[in-house]
């Protein structure tokens, strides 16, 4: 069965005018799962989704331009339980931590069933199967293995380079990796996010099959940052924008 993402949002920490931050819908068949919902996800999500055919929502970290959507979602599904449109409660993936973050979440579960990803090394929506692992940044956040059938996607988050990432992630068929900075900024936040040209790194090293550049600054001149990617991957390199479905 073929998995189709589409990319809700793009940009962070802040999204340009009619723009919306980090947020994907991964469709798998009559499976959808929202990977991360940060500023204007959810009335993106609108366009393509009833809210209520939602499976799972998987939330990288609490940060808002992750999460700031999730909720609007929860009082659009409390709303449809209420009103019997929508009749179990929607499972949400996310870290427990920063403990503040997730008591302001923690309120939530009048809509939500909450589940957290310290607890897991795997977890199942349908036939797609996550696989999280924690990355280099701030405060507790994970990006994720996908695996459908043979076929396996990677997703960064938020993360600085570390050494086992090209492993964690080697041989995908798509990489969505964070191309947060131009190299000439690169000390700016070299300790929580990547560069363009370690996101094309990174595709080299794992092996991956194609990259989708992702999560980009709203000042900066986007054709830098695919230049940058490409200096160190020969493949197939995507720009993220919002609307597009790719396979």
């Amino acid at each position: 069965m073929l998995v189709e993402i589409t990319v809700l949002g793009c940009w962070g920490p802040y999204p340009p005018a009619g723009g919306a931050c980090s947020g994907y819908l991964v469709n798998s068949g009559d499976i959808n799962v929202l990977l991360d919902c940060g500023h204007g996800v959810f009335s993106a999500l609108q366009r393509y989704l009833d809210f209520r055919k939602l499976d799972a929502v998987v939330l990288s970290h609490l940060h808002p331009d992750h999460c700031a959507d999730i909720h609007c979602l929860r009082h659009a599904i409390a709303y449809a339980l209420r009103t019997g449109s929508k009749s179990d409660k929607l499972k949400v993936y996310l870290p427990f931590a920063p403990q503040p973050d997730f008591l302001a979440l923690e309120k939530s579960q009048d809509a939500f069933e909450l589940i957290d990803l310290e607890a897991l090394s795997q977890f199942q929506v349908g036939q797609l199967e996550f696989h999280p692992f924690q990355t280099r940044h701030p405060i507790v956040t994970y990006g994720f293995v996908v695996w459908e059938g043979e076929k396996k996607y990677g997703y960064t988050s938020d993360t600085a380079w570390f050494e086992q990432l090209p492993h964690i992630i080697s041989q995908v068929s798509l990489v969505i990796c964070e191309a947060s900075l131009q190299e000439k900024d690169r000390n700016y936040a070299k300790a929580s996010h990547l560069t363009a040209a370690e996101a094309g790194k990174l595709a080299f090293q794992s092996k991956a099959s194609r990259l989708m550049l992702t999560h980009f600054f709203p000042e900066y001149d986007l054709n830098v940052i695919k230049r940058e990617a490409e200096e160190g991957f020969h493949g197939r390199v995507i720009m993220a924008q919002e609307g597009l479905k790719i396979r």
